[in-house]
Order: structure tokens, then sequence, then C-alpha cells
């Protein structure tokens, strides 16, 4: 025991088990590190979970929604593409005032990969990352509206849907990038 570094003395088996030929050891018998890692990626597993329930819920019950408003830094950074840009995709100074005026609605892409924020007059269907009118271009014409933005570009406030505020709480968390 006198060998031992001052840190490891008085720990009973501070080392691993030893394996034997033929013996199968698992890592969590003898090393907790990556529990925390397992922890974390099952949790954010039923994040995801729960925010796949929340949009599927609210896409499909055709709900709209009034517009709460955006956070000053993502309008400013979608001002500036917007600037930067032209005619690229519905300006937001157009964008906004159809969202105040007509409300919001949640949207699933095709793949079910990405949740938008469309203006809930707007029938466009989300293919992939791209809003398309009719379901088949892929382009952008300028006369189209083909803007939308992702829940956590959305203020919260106390007056909002309960399952709204809460889908926009856990994007803002990061689960779904």
């Amino acid at each position: 025991m006198d060998s031992m570094p001052k840190r490891l003395r008085g720990i009973e088996n501070p080392l691993p088990p030893k394996q034997k030929p033929g013996e199968y050891v698992p890592r969590t018998s003898y090393d907790d590190r990556a529990l925390p890692t397992l922890q974390a990626r099952t949790e954010k597993m039923r994040l995801e979970r729960l925010i796949i329930t929340l949009v599927k819920e609210l896409s499909e019950s055709g709900e709209s929604f009034p517009f709460p408003g955006m956070e000053p830094s993502e309008r400013a950074k979608m001002e500036a593409v917007d600037e930067e840009f032209p005619g690229y995709t519905t300006p937001l100074k157009e964008f906004i005032p159809r969202c105040e005026m007509q409300g919001i609605r949640v949207v699933f892409s095709q793949n079910e990969k990405n949740i938008f924020i469309v203006p809930a007059g707007s029938d466009d269907t989300i293919v992939g990352d791209y809003a398309v009118s009719d379901g088949t271009r892929t382009g952008y014409p300028a006369n189209r509206d083909d803007r939308f933005v992702n829940p956590r570009h959305l203020q919260v406030n106390e007056m909002m849907d309960h399952r709204l505020k809460r889908l926009i709480r856990l994007d803002k968390n990061g689960t779904r990038q």
C-alpha cells in the first residue's frame, strides 16, 4: 500500500479488475466515466421525441397562433442577410407583417428533420430545407413567399399557447440543430 500515490491510499482496489483471457468484463463495471455521456445522450433523445410529438400535435391540428415577435438579435441577422442578398427570399419586412396579420403555424419539413414557423395563410409545402409553393420547384423566384423561421427565432411571452412556448424553449436549448 505504501507504493501507491497518496490520493489512492485507503481506496479498496483503485485499479480496474484484470481481465482473464476469454472473460468479458463490461466497461461500466470498472469505469463509470461513460455513464454521464450515456445519460446525456438518452436525455437528448427523450427531448427529441418530445419535440417531435409537440410539432406533430401542433401541425396536424392546423391551429394558428398569434405571432409573438422575433428575438431582436435573430431579426437583426436576418435583416442583414436580406440586405446582402436582395430578392433571394421574401424580405423580412414583408414576412413579419403577414405573420402579425395572419398568425403563425408550425410545420415539419417533408423529411421531418426540420421545424419551421410559417404565416398561417401560407400554403407552402416545406421540401427539405426549402419552402416550395407548388411542391415541385426548388428555385427561389422573387415573387414567391418562401420565408420561414425556426421556433428558436421567436420570443416567448406569457400569453402564448403552452405547447408553442415549450417548443420554442426546447428549440432554444439546442436539442434540434
